[in-house]
């Protein structure tokens, strides 16, 4: 049996539709995962053909996902359509999120230091990246407890507090409706 078992082609299309508009709720899409949704919608291939064709773009839809989960400045290009200057505000801004994501200034804050309208800069960083500044560090805070948690080296409380939540409750719903499951039952055994 394959990684991906038996793919149906309408079923397997509903189920990269879904994904397509459920995906970029809560992780960045590259041009380059959204041309793979597209191909695995409208694919150009029929029976066994089909099958081979999904499973070699499931993979290659890890491969991007993955990376844009953990790395998304890697996946805005050079040639990305915004001016140089929007372009070096954007990395500017992605920079400051990844050093601060704990003890983030205000938007307000932010498009000041940047010398960029608060909507400009939310607005061009989620046609940038395909996903919010907020939904960005609350991504790259609970990547931060799962792997801080994982390591057994430190209470909920003060994994809480080190990714930028106030009290351990606040944390532990934020945790659970990310992962789906408590941040307790990621500690080691």
């Amino acid at each position: 049996m394959s990684l991906f078992g038996n793919v149906a082609g309408q079923n397997f299309r509903q189920v990269a539709q879904n994904l397509e508009r459920n995906i970029t709720a809560t992780m960045p899409m590259s041009s380059q995962i959204k041309t793979i949704v597209t191909d695995m919608i409208s694919p150009q291939f029929t029976g066994a053909m089909l099958n081979q064709y999904l499973q070699a773009k499931m993979t290659e839809l890890l491969c991007h996902t993955i990376l844009s989960m953990f790395s998304p400045e890697l996946i805005f290009q050079e040639n990305n359509q915004l001016s140089r200057q929007k372009s070096e505000v954007m990395k500017k801004l992605l920079h400051i999120l990844e050093k601060q994501y704990n003890d983030l200034p205000s938007l307000e804050e932010l498009a000041k230091q940047l010398a960029i309208s608060r909507s400009s800069m939310t607005s061009t960083f989620k046609a940038s990246y395909g996903i919010t500044i907020s939904d960005y560090v609350f991504q790259k805070r609970m990547a931060k407890a799962q792997i801080l948690l994982k390591t057994g080296k430190h209470t909920v409380l003060e994994v809480a507090l080190e990714v930028g939540y106030d009290d351990q409750s606040s944390f532990g719903r934020a945790y659970k409706r990310f992962f789906d499951y408590p941040p307790n039952d990621e500690r080691p055994k």
